[in-house]
């Protein structure tokens, strides 16, 4: 028996999901180490069955670091607003969210283009 604490050998980082798990869903394990990918990228595929820890608010933190970051994009300004309010940059691709959705949670400050 494993103790539940996910097998030795395979070292996928899965194990039985945690009890606890931050607002993003994914498990917080105060003993264990911070979880590197999550911590680079504010993601992690293993979820709630992760075995080490994914601290609240840095999934939200990097979010904002990439917001700001691309503020104004890479392009400059928009050339003007479509009617629901998104930016129009015609020499960008077209955001993919907003062409799903109809919507963007980067608003006015989205990098890519909001056709109407």
């Amino acid at each position: 028996a494993d103790g539940g604490k996910g097998g030795k050998g395979g070292g996928k980082g899965q194990y039985k999901a945690a009890e606890t798990l931050n607002t993003a869903g994914y498990a917080l394990n105060d003993l264990q180490p911070n979880c590197a990918f999550f911590m680079k990228t504010g993601a992690c595929k293993f979820g709630a069955t992760c075995r080490f820890n994914h601290p609240e608010g840095v999934a939200t933190m990097l979010a904002e670091e990439a917001r700001v970051a691309n503020v104004g994009g890479p392009t400059g300004p928009a050339e003007g607003f479509n009617t629901a309010g998104y930016p129009m940059h015609s020499d960008q691709m077209d955001c993919t969210f907003y062409m799903k959705t109809g919507t963007c949670k980067f608003s006015s400050t989205c990098r890519f283009n909001h056709p109407e």
